[in-house]
């Protein structure tokens, strides 16, 4: 489904009165970090919904929210939003910004874990944007190369995210003009494809994929 209008959803708040307000005090961490996940959430519907500006809307206020609670540098709600919005970005045409949100996501997880699934995934998201938004085919290769090196062993061969990277790889492999290499990189994204899905099906999964993205 395509949202065609202009979607507006502000959640409700309001301010307790003042003999209740001592008693609600107390929860206003929690009842924020609700609303930053009410935000978050919308914004992803709104993203599949192919509704970029009031995604980036959405997300932006998620953002906001989250960063007044994380109260330090490592906070993985905020990873995450700053990774989604990346990916509305991108839609957005606004390639730059959505590389250096993704930079910001990837450096907390780093700090988070740097063998975590979440950072391998953004990892692999920013190859997908140098490679189809910015251009930067090297710096893509590079993306791919470290997502796979920590989604295989964590996923296994099997996995069709591993699959989908594996394609990305050999898409750009074959730009940078090594078809040998790209010839084997797609090789082994369709071999997993097969072992996963059956021979039918194996080449019915789009390449050039985000993983786990808004």
């Amino acid at each position: 489904m395509v949202v065609t209008g202009s979607v507006r959803w502000v959640p409700c708040v309001s301010r307790p009165s003042t003999g209740s307000w001592s008693g609600f005090k107390g929860r206003v961490p929690a009842y924020l970090r609700s609303l930053g996940d009410a935000y978050h959430n919308w914004g992803r519907a709104l993203y599949l919904s192919e509704a970029w500006n009031d995604a980036f809307e959405s997300y932006t206020q998620a953002l906001s929210i989250r960063r007044g609670l994380a109260g330090g540098a490592t906070d993985a709600d905020v990873a995450m939003t700053l990774q989604h919005l990346a990916s509305v970005e991108r839609m957005r045409n606004n390639p730059r910004e959505a590389v250096r949100l993704i930079d910001e996501s990837i450096e907390l997880w780093t700090r988070i874990d740097r063998f975590s699934l979440e950072r391998a995934k953004a990892v692999n998201n920013r190859g997908v944007i140098l490679h189809r938004a910015v251009g930067d085919l090297p710096g893509a290769e590079r993306d791919c190369l470290d997502a796979l090196r920590a989604l295989e062993p964590r996923l296994g061969a099997d996995d069709l995210s591993v699959a989908t990277t594996y394609a990305n790889l050999g898409d750009l492999l074959r730009e940078l003009g090594r078809l040998a290499d790209a010839e084997a990189a797609q090789s082994q994204a369709l071999a997993l494809r097969r072992r996963r899905l059956g021979a039918p099906h194996a080449q019915a999964v789009r390449p050039e994929q985000e993983l786990g993205r808004a």
